[in-house]
């Protein structure tokens, strides 16, 4: 074909086209003219609406005072898996991020952590939970698990210190989460030089943003351990020397929120509790 014939094929295309859009026009200011033809149209419009989408409603709808918003209403409820890590790094992910393997398999990368680094508490829980961080100075932040950011399965996650006010070399030393202390009365702190304490769980209803007193260390002690108890519980204490004892829960007294505790243990030089935890007298078994 002819470049001539090519260009007249264009010609006409750009005719036609500028007729079409000249009707139009008519069509519109016809249209405008005339508001009973307007309510016309727009009865067409939504009697075609209807025969599309004119199904039975889905939603109900209740009469009555809208209550207050918060931020929590707009987040869904969804299990989540928190990870935190030696040097201070904490994420948050789904826990369908994880896929069931057989056995045999080889895992999955579930962090990408410094040479030196490691992780040190993983745990499960929802994103509305409240969650406690007690740090080893003795001091105990809540937060809302939403407000720990989600990451990918390989990402490191971000430094703790950008959501508590942790002071220099200040470490997050144990993690609880509030919806988990149905039928707990207490709560067991025991710091690594043998110090123990046992303060009820009411003491720690309401924690500031800036974080409260969970125990008063002496110099140089650091709290490690905090666990929640029914009040009939034992307790059982180790030792980096290989020493260890056990005694029952209700020969420790509760105390207050900020008092320093009771000797747990009476350590030999440069010995420290290096190991903690509660026995239910209900688990034990007698072979």
């Amino acid at each position: 074909m002819r470049l001539s014939q090519l260009a007249n094929l264009e010609r006409l295309k750009v005719e036609e086209e500028l007729k079409e859009k000249k009707k139009l026009i008519k069509e519109l200011e016809e249209l405008l003219a005339h508001p009973k033809k307007i309510l016309g149209v727009i009865k067409d419009e939504l009697a075609d609406l209807k025969a599309k989408y004119a199904d039975e409603r889905r939603t109900k709808v209740y009469a009555g005072e809208v209550d207050k918003f918060t931020q929590e209403d707009l987040i869904p409820n969804e299990a989540a898996v928190v990870i935190i890590t030696h040097d201070g790094y904490i994420k948050r992910l789904s826990p369908d991020t994880f896929k069931a393997q057989g056995r045999g398999g080889k895992g999955v990368i579930g962090l990408t952590a410094k040479e030196a680094d490691a992780v040190e508490h993983l745990f499960s829980t929802t994103t509305h939970a409240d969650l406690l961080f007690f740090t080893t100075r003795g001091r105990v932040f809540e937060l809302k698990a939403y407000d720990i950011p989600p990451a990918s399965r390989t990402a490191k996650g971000q430094a703790v210190v950008n959501f508590l006010q942790l002071a220099p070399e200040e470490k997050v030393s144990e993690v609880l989460t509030l919806s988990d202390w149905e039928g707990y009365k207490f709560l067991i702190m025991v710091t690594k030089h043998g110090v123990i304490k046992k303060v009820p769980i009411d003491a720690f209803a309401n924690v500031r943003r800036s974080g409260l007193i969970a125990i008063k260390l002496k110099p140089g002690d650091q709290l490690h351990w905090v666990k929640p108890a029914t009040g009939e519980d034992e307790i059982m204490l180790v030792t980096s020397r290989g020493q260890s004892i056990r005694f029952k829960e209700k020969t420790v007294r509760p105390m207050g929120r900020a008092a320093a505790g009771v000797r747990g243990m009476k350590l030999k030089s440069a010995d420290e509790v290096t190991g903690m935890d509660l026995i239910t007298v209900a688990s034990v078994t007698f072979v």
